[in-house]
């Protein structure tokens, strides 16, 4: 299987750029409109942020072009060269990373799902410091198969996300090396916090902004946006944070959490289209409204208390 997979990247990594977008829009609109992959998760959330009546559906339309331009591009990746995959890709205030390295204390990028997150995560290790991401496998492979089949290649550490991933990154971070950590995801109520995500509750990993008030490293939160061409990308370093052993408290790393989202929130705000909404994102509740039979349905279209 491994050697038909094989020759299935070596074919899209020849398509040219136009056969890539005409590819994208077909692959857009058979996801959408003939599988309908998730489409009941991808409105709701967008009813949940926006109100039912607050977007148009060609921001639907456009949400499943970029996934399926993403997806054909990540199915480059195990062919084609880090050089060759950042042809297209830009940054804007490399100088915020580069400070945040030669503070030696090690730099945690937080970021998400935006524009294609794995050309984001090559344009970090383009600059030099060793880079580690937390990976889980991919469903019906082998173990390690997509670790060493699309990112290990580039010169990117995978970390299994495990028990032991927490001491891997506290290693990682004191050798002074990068460590690229997704908040743009549910997490168990157990394992997070609650704050605003772009208007509304949801349960966030707390782990990253305890680390970063243990370790003394530079928080780093990034995004990305596709270009009006939107085959081109840019990665978008914003304003380090930087925090203290006593903000390791609940409530500070709530509050110093918040402060990541507020960044990761505008930033979809700003480019709606080019993040994945496909995700449950906001599946976990708050035990208040829990407690009052309030709940995610994403069986359904509409929220319960829409805007």
């Amino acid at each position: 299987m491994q050697f038909f997979l094989r020759i299935i990247y070596y074919i899209f990594s020849l398509f040219p750029d136009f056969l890539l977008y005409v590819l994208a829009r077909v692959l857009g609109y058979v996801l959408l409109y003939v599988v309908r992959f998730r489409k009941k998760i991808v409105v709701y959330n967008l009813n949940l942020v926006y109100g039912v009546k607050g977007w148009d559906k060609s921001l639907l339309r456009e949400i499943y072009f970029h996934f399926g331009l993403t997806a054909i591009e990540i199915l480059q990746q195990p062919v084609l060269s880090s050089s060759k995959l950042l042809e297209k890709v830009n940054s804007e205030n490399d100088q915020f990373y580069r400070d945040a390295i030669n503070k030696g204390k090690g730099v945690l990028i937080l970021t998400g799902h935006y524009a294609n997150w794995e050309k984001c995560i090559l344009k970090v290790v383009e600059f030099g410091n060793p880079v580690s991401v937390i990976i889980k496998d991919v469903k019906g492979f082998e173990d390690g198969y997509f670790s060493k089949t699309f990112r290990e290649p580039h010169k990117v550490n995978c970390l299994e996300k495990s028990a032991k991933s927490v001491l891997a990154i506290f290693k990682a971070l004191k050798r002074g090396e990068t460590v690229c950590l997704v908040m743009d995801q549910n997490s168990k109520r157990t394992e997070g916090c609650f704050v605003d995500f772009m208007g509304e509750q949801c349960s966030t990993y707390v782990s990253p902004l305890m680390i970063a008030a243990k370790t003394g490293a530079t928080v780093v939160p990034t995004t990305a946006y596709r270009e009006d061409d939107v085959l081109s990308q840019t990665v978008y370093f914003h304003e380090p944070m930087s925090f203290a052993r006593e903000d390791a408290d609940e409530e500070s790393i709530q509050r110093n959490t918040q402060k990541v989202m507020d960044v990761l929130s505008q930033a979809l705000y700003d480019h709606p289209a080019y993040w994945i909404w496909m995700h449950k994102r906001w599946k976990t509740r708050p035990m208040s409204e829990k407690e009052n039979d309030l709940k995610v349905d994403y069986s359904a279209t509409e929220p319960v208390t829409p805007k």
